[in-house]
């Protein structure tokens, strides 16, 4: 369950939801966490990715599928992960950009672009929204 709440809005905070909730868990060790929402990743940041970059990236790879290439840039760039389960089988997991947010998109696209540039691939770097 998440509770949103701006520190601002802390006095209206729904405590007696909130005590509910927690009263309604069954007994164990549970992890409650406060941390800070993060904007997610730009409109800018996602039309520059997918509709700029991965066409250039996937032309020079002389690759049709781009979320092959997609997969591929998050498989060199330490994106993904092997999942074992329980019968032992191996999926690779990558992250989406989808989920990641402004800050972390742009470290992102800065790993790309440098990425890329080392391949001698120039990629336009369109001005992005500040972080």
């Amino acid at each position: 369950m998440i509770f949103k709440c701006k520190k601002s809005d802390i006095v209206n905070f729904p405590t007696e939801k909130f005590v509910t909730y927690l009263q309604g868990l069954r007994r164990g060790d549970y992890l409650v966490e406060v941390k800070r929402q993060a904007a997610k990743r730009s409109n800018e940041q996602n039309k520059l990715y997918h509709g700029v970059w991965l066409p250039i990236i996937a032309d020079w790879m002389g690759e049709v599928d781009r979320e092959e290439v997609c997969r591929d840039l998050k498989k060199h760039l330490g994106y993904c992960q092997v999942v074992v389960n329980k019968l032992g089988d191996k999926t690779l997991k990558c992250q989406s950009t989808a989920d990641m947010n402004k800050v972390e998109m742009s470290v992102f696209l800065e790993k790309v672009e440098f990425l890329m540039a080392g391949h001698g691939v120039s990629l336009p770097s369109t001005e992005i929204e500040e972080i």
